[in-house]
């Protein structure tokens, strides 16, 4: 982790001491420059003139202080909400539930593959490492810090990327066959249904987005047969889909060979 020495001005954890904090600094400095204002009045102008001029320069600051007072605390508590309810997104999935969903994937390869019993070991450590890969390189193509194996609600994913204008979720798919069938479409889009049903009213300006990772071991045949397949079963979808396509072994000499 790397450390800094820089002071750290705000603590957006605790947004209610940096409100108060922030209108203590602007009273105090509204103040001064009311009594400034006050005493080059008293100086300046004629004594029948004197009064009005300074419940002005008392009444205008004054004003504006309880203005940006306003303003300061609805931005805080807005700072606050978002910060809270974001943290509904880092909830990680439990190791068992990522045991059982590596499993599924990993004895659904082996079928395909038909990979020995003995041998699902290999495949089990191929499938993690095809993973770690995929989401390294979306994460250095994005430019965006991930959250890996997250929970939301009760719908799993992958990684997910925050930001203030979207929340888009990853799913990553290892594929040996052009064949990806519509019920894992399906399934999908029903946990996207779900987030969004259930988060929609934390993040009423948010998009949010699915981002389809298909890391592929095909010749060139079947890796047009399943791009043209899967953009027909993502056509109409009720979110933002983004399908990309990752080489298995690219992603291996990109990370690991020396």
């Amino acid at each position: 982790m790397v450390k800094t020495d820089k002071p750290v001005l705000l603590n957006t954890a605790n947004p209610s001491r940096n409100f108060f904090a922030v209108a203590v600094v602007l009273a105090v400095l509204v103040l001064f420059l009311i009594s400034l204002s006050a005493a080059l009045a008293l100086s300046y102008f004629e004594e029948s003139k004197q009064f009005l001029v300074v419940a002005l320069l008392i009444l205008i600051p004054l004003a504006g202080l309880a203005a940006a007072i306003v303003l300061i605390y609805r931005h805080s508590q807005r700072l606050f909400a978002s910060t809270r309810n974001d943290e509904n997104f880092s909830r990680l999935m439990p190791p068992e539930s990522q045991r059982c969903k590596l499993n599924v994937q990993v004895k659904e390869l082996a079928g395909v593959m038909n990979v020995a019993r003995e041998n699902l070991g290999d495949l089990r450590a191929a499938y993690i490492l095809a993973e770690d890969l995929t989401l390294r390189k979306i994460e250095q193509e994005m430019r965006l810090p991930l959250k890996r194996h997250i929970r939301v609600g009760d719908a799993e994913f992958d990684a997910v990327f925050i930001s203030r204008a979207s929340l888009t979720f990853v799913e990553v798919a290892f594929l040996v066959t052009p064949e990806f069938s519509q019920q894992k479409v399906d399934l999908i889009l029903e946990k996207l249904g779900k987030v969004k049903k259930s988060f929609f009213h934390i993040r009423k300006n948010s998009k949010f987005k699915l981002m389809l990772a298909v890391v592929m071991q095909l010749d060139a045949e079947s890796e047009s047969e399943l791009r043209s397949s899967l953009a027909q079963k993502f056509n109409e979808t009720p979110v933002d889909v983004d399908i990309r396509f990752f080489n298995f072994e690219e992603l291996q000499r990109i990370f690991t060979e020396e």
